[in-house]
């Protein structure tokens, strides 16, 4: 086992109801080449076994385990901010309760907070799988590429040279949480997270800090029926079963692309109001809080099109 770390980190995990996939992943974590310093989970009132699968870990998981478990649900995303306000190390990665971490994972995304201390956020690839974890075929990751507008394989240098603003252009960025990771630190100016936990931290610390984007594929990310990303598998499987709808879906798809690249401009009239209100809160926390802003660039963008 790799022992090398200076830095220490927290897996940041959100469960409901999970009982069908969770031991998977806990024993994914159990049996990495980096061990956690600690995992803090919060479980948003289960009514299945979520709770005694967890205990049950606990008792011999080969790192802490924290267990809080909400008197009454509170939903997605105040439990995801509740998880990481309780997370006490150095680095922050999120977890959720039904894929399964590739066993170098944390190590390889320590690394690179431990080889740029600059570096504030790490993304990293995944690898689509079912439900019994076998791959899906390489298009079903299109509703990604559609979701970021740039091909997987832009990501690794566009990072690198901090260019996220394809990523963010005229619409909500967003990435997998549990493909994420950020310094602790900033957790003061992220909280309280606007809308879904990922897509907030995408958007807002890349205007403070360094990013980095690792071409590896670290998990297999489970579609089931039952994740937050079914109404998604259900409108992909649709096109793939309507030729109709499949001609209809390409020439949204491309005005996407279009978007992000910078092809195309939404005009500020017609911006969605939930992306304008996001830009606010993002300048108003950049204006109240005295820190460096290390990327100019993403913060004129945010004041174009709001000021």
């Amino acid at each position: 086992m790799v022992k090398f770390m200076k830095l220490t980190c927290s897996i940041a995990m959100a469960t409901y109801n999970g009982e069908r996939f969770l031991q998977e992943q806990l024993d994914s974590l159990a049996i990495q080449s980096v061990l956690p310093d600690e995992l803090v989970v919060c479980d948003d009132a289960s009514t299945d076994e979520t709770i005694r699968i967890l205990r049950a870990f606990a008792e011999t998981a080969p790192f802490p385990v924290r267990i809080v478990e909400n008197q009454e649900n509170i939903g997605v995303f105040r439990n995801f901010e509740l998880v990481t306000k309780l997370c006490e190390k150095d680095i922050i990665l999120f977890c959720d309760q039904d894929d399964v971490w590739h066993p170098e994972k944390i190590e390889k995304v320590m690394f690179v907070f431990e080889a740029e201390p600059e570096v504030g956020l790490v993304l990293h690839d995944l690898e689509d799988v079912d439900q019994n974890l076998n791959p899906l075929p390489a298009s079903y990751g299109a509703w990604r590429i559609f979701n970021t507008g740039m091909n997987i394989s832009d990501f690794p240098m566009a990072f690198q040279k901090e260019a996220i603003l394809p990523v963010l252009r005229n619409s909500l960025g967003s990435w997998h949480g549990c493909a994420m990771a950020y310094r602790r630190k900033w957790t003061s100016i992220l909280l309280p997270f606007v809308g879904y936990h990922d897509r907030w931290i995408l958007n807002f610390l890349p205007c403070f800090t360094r990013s980095r984007f690792l071409s590896e594929k670290l998990i297999y990310y489970r579609h089931h029926s039952n994740n937050v990303t079914a109404p998604i598998m259900g409108a992909v499987k649709k096109v793939k079963n309507s030729r109709k709808s499949f001609f209809r879906f390409i020439p949204r798809w491309w005005r996407s692309i279009k978007k992000r690249i910078g092809l195309y401009r939404v005009p500020k009239e017609k911006e969605s109001a939930e992306l304008i209100y996001v830009r606010q809160v993002i300048l108003e926390r950049i204006r109240t809080q005295n820190m460096n802003i290390s990327n100019q660039e993403v913060v004129q963008y945010y004041q174009q099109y709001i000021l």
